[in-house]
């Protein structure tokens, strides 16, 4: 079986931009490096291909590849485009009903070619990023089969020739606001059959002033936002049940 390759190298001269001139594959179909971009351990690479006019005859198809390397050999290859020309399309259909779909997993998009084409393929793919992929190139292999008494062709082209890899994007980790419980234990005490608070009784003037001594060390304290304040009580075993009952209600509320 024989085989046609042809190697292209077209690349971009020094400082040019990631989107510089399209890159006219060996059929209607031109390729436009749009975005590559490294996210954390992902690197993100976006092609716009154009479609136009008859791409591939009516029996044969064409498979395109984007890839990168290296001088030392390290490649990583993205998800193909598969082109087919009508009665190529035809097989291809009868190859997924068989395969139960299994046929397509392999390919990015399949491109049936009814009639000629007009539109544009927004290509986007995540690879895992790899250190040496700040020193690749970036290329694009177009495979026209051998089928149709067709002899095979191969070329390859050369899109980028050094990827223009930023620095990974700065992750923001926001912080969890830091919640502390924190309490105040005042005993404030009654007169038998009162429900009044009596700062001259007994030791609530004290309780009292060490209460207010809190309330406004927490309000001048800008970090600190009070969600909920629970008083607790509790009445002496003196007195009736009903009366014992009655009291919270009589509590003064301020």
């Amino acid at each position: 079986m024989k085989y046609l390759v042809i190697l292209l190298l077209i690349g971009l001269l020094p400082g040019t931009r990631l989107v510089a001139q399209p890159r006219d594959a060996r059929s209607g179909i031109t390729v436009t490096p749009r975005d590559i971009t490294r996210t954390g351990d992902s690197l993100l690479v976006r092609l716009d291909i154009r479609f136009r006019g008859t791409v591939v005859e009516s029996n044969r198809s064409l498979s395109l590849t984007f890839y990168m390397e290296d001088a030392a050999g390290n490649l990583a290859a993205m998800p193909e485009v598969l082109v087919n020309g009508k009665q190529r399309q035809r097989y291809y259909e009868r190859q997924y009903t068989l395969s139960g779909g299994a046929v397509a997993e392999e390919y990015y998009a399949v491109v049936a070619q009814e009639k000629a084409l007009d539109f544009t393929l927004d290509y986007r793919c995540a690879l895992p990023y790899r250190n040496w992929m700040a020193d690749a190139v970036l290329n694009m292999k177009q495979d026209f089969c051998n089928c149709g008494g067709h002899e095979r062709q191969v070329y390859v082209e050369r899109l980028l020739d050094k990827l223009p890899v930023p620095p990974p994007a700065p992750v923001v980790i926001e912080k969890e606001p830091v919640v502390h419980h924190t309490k105040c234990d005042v005993f404030l005490q009654f007169e038998v059959g009162a429900a009044d608070i009596r700062p001259d009784f007994r030791n609530n003037r004290a309780e009292l002033s060490r209460l207010q001594s809190f309330i406004r060390q927490v309000r001048s304290d800008r970090n600190i936002s009070v969600e909920e304040i629970v008083i607790t009580g509790y009445a002496s075993p003196e007195g009736t049940p009903g009366r014992t009952r009655s009291w919270p209600a009589a509590v003064p509320r301020r």
